[in-house]
């Protein structure tokens, strides 16, 4: 049997993630790729909340990176998983190989680099 702490727990905490972007988003550029993010809280026993509201960034090779900041929540001792997706509604893959324990994440999409020109030869 569950206990009801626990139920009551994760009602009350879980709803409290949110995501923001603080990137500005990046448009018409070549090679511009957009990139769908959430999050997720564990409270101190590992209990995972469910995903929070998704925000999207379009990085560029000029631009590859994504700022992502969220709300405390009022629970103590939590921390956080960031998620990304190339496209919107998931399949999302974690991104950071520890937990978060700060309200800010950065994400640098590995752009392919690009082919590099050799100088002209000047005879």
């Amino acid at each position: 049997m569950e206990h009801p702490y626990k139920k009551m727990f994760i009602k009350k905490f879980f709803s409290l993630v949110g995501l923001f972007l603080i990137a500005a988003q990046l448009l018409g550029q070549q090679q511009s790729k957009t990139l769908y993010y959430v999050a997720t809280a564990l409270n101190s026993v590992g209990d995972e909340s469910a995903f929070s509201n998704e925000v999207n960034a379009t990085l560029s090779p000029a631009h590859p990176t994504a700022n992502l900041s969220w709300i405390a929540s009022s629970t103590p001792n939590v921390e956080y998983n960031v998620y990304r997706s190339n496209v919107s509604g998931g399949p999302y893959v974690k991104l950071n190989s520890s937990l978060i324990t700060v309200l800010v994440y950065s994400d640098t999409y590995p752009f392919p680099s690009s082919p590099k020109m050799n100088p002209p030869v000047v005879p």
